[in-house]
């Protein structure tokens, strides 16, 4: 699972997330267009949930029922990517740590992290009360 999501997030990061694609994206969302909720809804939100059905099956974790909180989950990594796009792409942050050893550092910390993040579900609050 670890190695197909590397590879997965690689390839997105080199064919989606584009500087191209980044700022339309963006101006599109800052425009109150539907360019980026209709994205969401009908690419992200399946594969959020498929990511973490499939890492934490992989573990042999139980994944929360609601798929609101399931996503939030995927978020967490999700978003890590996203935001290493716009930092490289859009805002032009210099850094020398190489993206693709950032990917698996990224993807590794939540492969790592899902059984205690999974786990603590138990303490938290309901957010919707």
């Amino acid at each position: 699972m670890t190695e197909r999501l590397i590879d997965f997030y690689n390839d997105y990061l080199d064919h989606v997330m584009t500087r191209r694609w980044l700022r339309l994206f963006l101006y599109s969302s800052l425009a109150q267009g539907d360019m980026a909720p209709n994205y969401i809804a009908a690419i992200i939100t399946r594969l959020l949930e498929t990511i973490v059905d499939e890492a934490a099956a992989e573990q042999r974790l139980e994944v929360p029922a609601d798929p609101a909180l399931k996503r939030e989950i995927g978020w967490t990594l999700h978003g890590a990517i996203s935001h290493l796009a716009i930092r490289r792409r859009i805002y032009q942050a210099a850094n020398n740590y190489s993206e693709r050893a950032t990917v698996t550092l990224t993807v590794g910390g939540f492969i790592a992290g899902l059984p205690a993040l999974l786990n603590s579900l138990d303490d938290t609050v309901d957010s919707s009360q």
